[in-house]
């Protein structure tokens, strides 16, 4: 077994009226400087709206970034605070806040839907240089 990997520290879920929050967090980063831990929070509304919340803890300036990968099909557009995402089924607004705000980007990404099989599809990333803690908030509104 490997020595580095990481070890959930806290998991749970549970329904809510109309959705569900769950919350996770690992100490995958635990060998870097400052002990960096990984929360993510994930609520669901009746509303269909997503929210996922990063927060790293620990000690020291790190450099923390997040993404999320879209199907192929899907196409991103920059919109303030975020991206509009269109494909089939509809349309999406992703917005993402944080302190600090981070950098967004939008990068071509190889996604692999089964073992040797690579199609070209894009990843919306965000990251940001700051003292821990950091906290992201990424809004996904349909």
């Amino acid at each position: 077994i490997d020595g580095n990997m990481a070890r959930i520290t806290r998991a749970h879920a549970q329904a809510t009226d109309g959705g569900f929050t769950a919350e996770g967090e690992h100490d995958g980063y635990r060998f870097l400087f400052g002990s960096p831990r990984h929360t993510r929070h994930i609520e669901l509304h009746s509303d269909r709206t997503l929210v996922l919340t990063d927060r790293v803890t620990g000690r020291g300036a790190h450099t923390v970034e997040g993404g999320l990968l879209l199907a192929p099909g899907w196409e991103a557009r920059a919109a303030t605070a975020g991206w509009i995402v269109e494909g089939r089924p509809g349309r999406l607004r992703i917005t993402i806040t944080g302190s600090p705000m981070p950098t967004l980007e939008t990068q071509p990404r190889p996604y692999h839907p089964s073992f040797g099989v690579r199609k070209n599809t894009v990843r919306l990333g965000w990251h940001a240089r700051a003292a821990l803690p950091v906290e992201f908030v990424i809004t996904i509104t349909p």
